[in-house]
């Protein structure tokens, strides 16, 4: 282990990531507290994560072969039980008497390895491999019984997060740059201090877009991982119909394969105690595997009466942020953001009044910067005062409480 070790820390010297000095301080720290040196360098601020994990990929990439191919001895397969294997997304490869080498989709997931090392009662050398290649294993090697139903699981692709919302298009202001950053640490870090996440606040405030932008960033940072993103209501309509049709195993098995799980509007998971129940059982394995969950609500979760007391226990160990009510100013912020890439610019006077006038909602505020610019390009007419007040009256977006 030291010498595959010694040589990715190799690698990045060669690359100039680290200093040989860098390397040399986290060997150290190695051999007085243990540990994997890739978590080491990270902990240590020597390397980012996004930066190393590519670098593991290649590193290791002549071993991803062996795995595929499952030549693997019959000793070494049942160091290890097919569920365990399932649950980790872990195979073993290779064994001494005092280490267990392990191909597992995440080998910086402390949690994992330190589960795994203490139940092989060894040390385990976790080495990156793509979760296919190591599902595709473990059924060749425990058989479909030990499987959760893969076949078709498998295959099933997951809902991915809408391209588009990205926290490099987010306007930051006091209302939401807690939860900006909290989303942002998930995304980058997933799995780790803020997990599970919940995100709450009133409809309009960007919730599903700071959700989506935890996928994209993760995805972005280590394309092998696995995200899932979709609203709860359509989530529970895919339980309840594997439940209908006694497929609950096939519908545990594919979620189970997610990395990142992001939940849009848990408010609306149905109150059947069943479906609660098989969330709840999925939420804890994922959670204890160190796959992130990023939920989204309406309402903080003391006020989540919808949910079982094994859900919202999960949640009360996690991380839990409010996106408050948009101020003037970042109405402001957003619109002038918005407008760099309509046709017609609007002087800033006006943007500061239709922040005035609409709605504490960002959808009304894109929406209604839309529909005017659509309109004055169609008219014709300069951008007035006047103007937008009757642009904006006829559209019926001026916000009731507006003087």
């Amino acid at each position: 282990m030291r010498r595959e070790r010694k040589r990715l820390g190799a690698l990045l010297v060669e690359e100039h990531i680290i200093s040989q000095e860098q390397l040399d301080s986290a060997l150290d720290r190695q051999r007085e507290n243990g540990g994997i040196l890739g978590n080491i360098l990270v902990d240590m601020g020597y390397v980012e994560a996004n930066v190393l994990m590519p670098m593991l990929a290649r590193h290791y990439a002549r071993l991803q072969p062996t795995v595929a191919d499952c030549r693997i001895s019959p000793d070494i397969v049942r160091l290890l039980s097919g569920s365990l294997a399932r649950e980790f997304c872990a195979m073993p490869i290779n064994a001494t008497r005092n280490e267990v080498t392990l191909a597992i989709s995440n080998p910086m997931n402390d949690r994992a390895v330190q589960a795994l090392a203490s139940h092989l009662r060894r040390k385990v050398r976790p080495v990156l491999c793509p979760p296919d290649t190591i599902m595709k294993a473990i059924s060749l090697h425990y058989g479909p019984d030990e499987l959760i139903d893969a076949g078709a699981v498998l295959t099933t692709e997951f809902r991915q997060p809408l391209p588009k919302f990205t926290f490099e298009n987010i306007v930051v202001g006091d209302a939401n740059r807690a939860a900006y950053t909290a989303a942002e640490a998930a995304g980058d870090f997933p799995g780790t201090s803020h997990n599970p996440l919940l995100i709450y606040g009133d409809v309009g405030h960007g919730k599903t877009h700071l959700l989506c932008a935890i996928g994209n960033r993760a995805s972005a940072n280590d394309p092998i991982r696995r995200i899932a993103w979709i609203p709860a209501s359509e989530l529970e309509m895919e339980l309840t119909e594997a439940i209908e049709r006694n497929q609950v195993k096939e519908f545990r098995g594919k979620y189970q394969r997610a990395d990142v799980l992001l939940l849009d509007d848990i408010q609306f998971l149905a109150q059947r105690r069943g479906v609660q129940q098989e969330f709840a059982k999925l939420f804890n394995l994922l959670c204890s595997q160190g796959r992130q969950i990023a939920v989204t609500s309406d309402r903080p979760l003391g006020e989540l009466d919808v949910l079982i007391e094994e859900i919202r226990s999960q949640f009360s160990n996690g991380v839990a942020v409010r996106v408050g009510t948009t101020s003037e100013a970042l109405k402001t912020a957003i619109l002038m953001t918005k407008q760099k890439g309509a046709s017609i610019r609007l002087p800033d006077q006006l943007i500061a009044e239709l922040a005035r006038s609409l709605p504490d909602d960002i959808r009304y505020l894109e929406g209604a910067l839309r529909n005017l610019n659509l309109r004055l390009s169609i008219s014709q007419e300069k951008p007035s005062l006047e103007t937008i007040r009757r642009v904006l009256t006829e559209m019926g977006n001026i916000h009731t409480a507006s003087r």
